[in-house]
């Protein structure tokens, strides 16, 4: 003789918790990995606000932009002459609208002057731009400054 098997629709089912609407999950509490989650982000984000304060207090004490300019090549551009140039903030803070000017001189005259502006040069980086002229800057010595800048 068999015995008959038990199936689902067999068993019995449990009743609800009376604190419980029936199909509500079991509150649970707060896992290990949860925890552990919780400590890493909390360690970053403490991380982030430590070198964000750090960088405000003294990043800031390290002085003017330095600001260089240095020709890079010279390109016949038509029926001008682009001299390419390399500006360079070596300082602690960035410069804004800077002014670079280039002159050709012959003596004690100035033959052509050419100005550029760079929206801004960034702490410790270089940007790259030109200037046009009329003269071959091959003929003529080149006379290259920055002008000025603004704090951003």
């Amino acid at each position: 003789m068999t015995t008959p098997r038990k199936t689902t629709a067999n068993r019995r089912k449990k009743a609800p918790a009376p604190d419980r609407a029936p199909g509500e999950a079991k509150e649970r509490g707060t896992s290990t990995w949860e925890w552990a989650v919780a400590a890493v982000g909390g360690v970053i984000l403490s991380g982030m606000v430590g070198y964000l304060v750090w960088d405000a207090i003294a990043g800031s004490a390290g002085g003017p932009p330095d600001i260089t300019v240095a020709p890079a090549a010279t390109i016949v551009a038509g029926d001008r002459y682009l001299v390419e140039i390399v500006v360079a903030n070596r300082g602690e803070a960035t410069g804004a609208d800077v002014r670079v000017r280039g002159a050709l001189i012959d003596g004690d005259q100035t033959l052509e002057e050419s100005t550029v502006t760079f929206d801004f040069v960034p702490k410790q980086s270089t940007r790259r731009g030109g200037l046009y002229f009329a003269h071959d800057p091959q003929s003529a010595p080149l006379s290259l400054r920055v002008e000025g800048y603004v704090e951003p």
